[in-house]
């Protein structure tokens, strides 16, 4: 149907009426799938063996032959509660990515639109998982890939600098998209090498940020640096500790047989996120010699800022706007910071879902690691130890070895723990808690 149609020129008497003719064949089918589904028992086993063929015929055509005929409101699971479409996020993804090369601009707003609404839809679901492995296997096009790496993580990352909740999506899509990252630069091919460009773009941009991270008295942990941060401070520093690994090895050996100056970029990147490292230790440190009393004058990060050459798309910077427009509506998104740091708490998108209820998001779903477990982590990634090979060495040995690498880290660690514990205790009376989940 699709390739016939193609063979015809677009616009002319006879495209138009074979299009007619097969979008009528689609809406015939269509509409007997629905008719003859609608007759059975939804709790029967005959329609539960429908219901799987009625979802693969219409991924088909959501997939193939959307242009032609757009799935009925019923088989996308909007008019009747009993049937369930399955796989429609990929086929609808699949027809954007068919159409970037066609019509870039707006295939390119129609699929932003599509990502960020389905994000908010299946999170209001409860099918964040679900959402987090269709992006996963969606990532295995090269296509998709990068239009998520020059477009769609670029609009996230810079509305979650300018909101309290644009860290959900960052947390959400980068580290998969890390992992997917690292298996492109393994590829060692023309991939990688395009690949590898993108995602220093990608790390310039967070570079930028970072470099203009703050300290603000009082408790904000979603966009200050604070040891307990888990929104998109966090989050930036956990990406480049992901991908650090992958460029390192790539820098080392494959650019040099085709001729890629990539090492400058790469030292470029790793300079400017150990000084960041750097500063925010020598921050933490100088705050336990205050006892991490955040209602006087505190020391400020040392972090001279820079500005990483970088450019992207028009379109970044209007989607940007309308993300964080968005965001800003949330309900609670404001009382963020008293719910990161007292480990609960929760958020409404507002998003359409089934049945036109309005769902609870638990914060504690998003959460990833705190900007101080990734500075202990650090450690390890930069500076890896291979064991010895001499069966004489007693394994206490090789144990105290690893240690002594991180006895600085540990020791401020170790500190910040004690103080931080008695601190947090002295503020959990019941008059203090302003804002807490009854879960």
């Amino acid at each position: 149907m699709v390739a016939s149609l193609q063979e015809l020129e677009a616009g002319t008497e006879a495209f138009r009426n074979q299009k007619e003719q097969y979008s009528s064949h689609l809406k015939l089918i269509m509409s007997t799938m629905e008719h003859q589904l609608r007759k059975l028992v939804p709790s029967s086993s005959q329609y539960k063996v429908y219901m799987s063929f009625v979802q693969q015929v219409a991924t088909h055509i959501c997939s193939h032959a959307d242009h032609i005929q757009p799935l009925t409101l019923f088989l996308r699971g909007e008019t009747d509660r009993n049937y369930i479409p399955r796989g429609l996020y990929l086929a609808d993804l699949s027809k954007y990515v068919r159409r970037l090369s066609q019509q870039p601009e707006r295939t390119s707003s129609e699929l932003f639109y599509f990502l960020f609404e389905s994000f908010k839809r299946d999170t209001a679901d409860g099918h964040l998982k679900d959402h987090i492995r269709n992006f996963k296997q969606a990532l295995e096009n090269w296509e998709f890939t990068k239009y998520v790496l020059q477009t769609y993580i670029p609009t996230v990352v810079t509305s979650s600098w300018e909101t309290r909740g644009g860290w959900m999506l960052a947390g959400t899509y980068l580290p998969p998209l890390a992992s997917h990252i690292a298996t492109l630069l393994s590829m060692r091919n023309a991939i990688s090498v395009a690949a590898y460009s993108h995602t220093v773009a990608l790390l310039k941009l967070m570079a930028n940020n970072i470099s203009n991270a703050r300290v603000e008295e009082g408790d904000d942990r979603i966009l200050t640096v604070h040891p307990q941060n888990r929104g998109i401070v966090a989050i930036t520093y956990e990406f480049w500790l992901s991908v650090y690994p992958a460029f390192k090895s790539y820098c080392e050996d494959f650019p040099i047989n085709f001729q890629v100056p990539a090492r400058d970029p790469f030292l470029q990147l790793k300079f400017s996120f150990e000084k960041f490292e750097e500063a925010v230790i020598d921050l933490f440190k100088a705050r336990i010699t205050f006892g991490f009393r955040w209602d006087v004058v505190q020391p400020k990060l040392r972090l001279q800022r820079w500005d990483l050459d970088v450019t992207f798309n028009n379109s970044v910077r209007t989607f940007a706007t309308f993300l964080t427009q968005d965001i800003n509506g949330w309900e609670n998104v404001n009382n963020m910071p008293p719910a990161m740091l007292f480990r609960n708490g929760w958020i409404c998108n507002k998003a359409k879902i089934r049945g036109g209820s309005t769902t609870k998001l638990a914060l504690r779903d998003f959460w990833g690691s705190t900007l101080r477990d990734l500075l202990f982590k650090s450690s390890s990634i930069y500076n890896p130890v291979e064991p010895r090979l001499d069966p004489s060495l007693p394994t206490h040995k090789v144990v105290n070895e690893v240690k002594d690498m991180t006895v600085k880290a540990v020791e401020w660690w170790q500190a910040f723990n004690h103080l931080e514990t008695e601190w947090m205790r002295k503020i959990r009376d019941p008059k203090d808690i302003k804002y807490q989940d009854k879960d």
